[in-house]
């Protein structure tokens, strides 16, 4: 009892909002697509039901892990978790299409590394920065910053093997931002930017830099861009168009109708965009923004550099995810594979998710301890 009236219920409540609203758009956007490829209106629907029954045992594993606990589980997440990245592209153990191995295939079931990686990184991130600060070496080049970019650096080449170009951007992010908010020189982080822009540019596969220009063609000379060339964007920003203040109603949008690519996965948002309008965009940033701001505060309330790194780390790889994939459905950032965290489509990214937020509830209870304490 004493533990459960520590919970931030919060932060429970508006994770579990975002994955209710997931799947009853889920549903919706993606029924007529799964009658016509497999016959069956509630494949999808199903299937992200059982996903997020298993995020949510995760979860409340995660919530009710002691916080020393964590620490024993760096090492081990980060070596399974870059060995995955490695297995994912073994032809034996991969799942894989023409363009793209992201997915290990277990039989009927598969599921992306690359999700479980980004949280793994968080997790060392915040370990091994929270040690070299209470040394005193954050500062070190060769102890405070190298250590952490090279691990960063490996995780990003994988991902750029697949090709996965939105994770490995997000790991970057990731790491640049728990650095920074760790105290490493700036001056190092800054100056790393450079080499590490030429190398991902330099990995770029031809249709990932169609993409790139097609999206500023679009940014600058919207009516120029052919339909064939921005499809994905024309026919997002048509969605949200037609939703205008209060949407067409639940069910009756028609972009997804065999015009947006995705409307399960990368642009669920355009897809809530039209049915619930820009009232129902509205209601999710709230949430996401709920989650966020509690998270934060439970970050800054922890006086142990572990726990509060590891909170901000979750939130801003939370963050980043979406607002990055509500960016895209806006025609803000060039369309790439990501999905909308707690909402789109993907078992994968639902438990890992689900499974972040028991550690951020587990946190909370950290911070109630400490200010108990003083």
């Amino acid at each position: 009892m004493e533990r459960l009236r520590r919970y931030d219920y919060t932060i429970l409540v508006a994770a579990l909002a975002l994955v209710c609203i997931g799947m009853v758009m889920s549903y919706s956007a993606s029924c007529v697509l799964a009658q016509e490829k497999f016959g069956d209106p509630f494949h999808f629907i199903k299937r992200q039901s059982l996903f997020a029954l298993l995020g949510l045992v995760f979860m409340f594993f995660a919530m009710n892990l002691p916080y020393e606990k964590y620490r024993l589980l760096v090492y081990p997440a980060l070596i399974l978790s870059l060995g995955a990245l490695v297995a994912v592209l073994m032809p034996s153990l991969a799942h894989q299409n023409a363009r793209v191995h992201r997915w290990i295939s277990l039989g009927w079931f598969s599921f992306q590394p690359s999700e479980v990686a980004k949280l793994a990184l968080v997790l060392y991130l915040a370990y091994s920065l929270a040690k070299k600060r209470e040394r005193g070496t954050i500062k070190s080049l060769w102890v405070g910053f190298l250590p952490h970019v090279a691990v960063a650096s490996l995780m990003m080449g994988l991902l750029l093997k697949e090709p996965d170009l939105g994770a490995a951007l997000v790991v970057g992010a990731i790491c640049f931002i728990m650095m920074f908010l760790a105290g490493v020189r700036l001056l190092y982080m800054l100056l790393s930017l450079i080499p590490g822009a030429l190398v991902i540019l330099s990995r770029l596969q031809g249709y990932q830099l169609e993409r790139i220009e097609t999206f500023f063609q679009y940014l600058f000379s919207p009516w120029e861009a052919t339909l064939k060339e921005a499809y994905h964007l024309k026919q997002s920003c048509y969605a949200l168009a037609n939703g205008g203040f209060l949407g067409m109603g639940l069910g009756m949008g028609r972009q997804k109708l065999f015009f947006l690519p995705e409307p399960h996965t990368d642009f669920i948002i355009a897809v809530i965009g039209e049915e619930w309008g820009l009232l129902g965009i509205a209601a999710v940033c709230l949430l996401f923004l709920v989650l966020l701001v509690g998270g934060a505060k439970i970050a800054l309330s922890i006086k142990d550099s572990f726990g509060s790194l590891l909170a901000m780390g979750i939130v801003s790889l939370i963050g980043l995810q979406a607002v990055s994939n509500m960016a895209m459905a806006m025609g803000l950032l060039p369309t790439k594979g990501m999905a909308l965290p707690f909402i789109s489509y993907g078992g994968s990214s639902l438990v890992v998710n689900l499974t972040a937020v028991g550690v951020l509830i587990q946190l909370s209870t950290r911070a109630q301890s400490e200010g108990e304490s003083q």
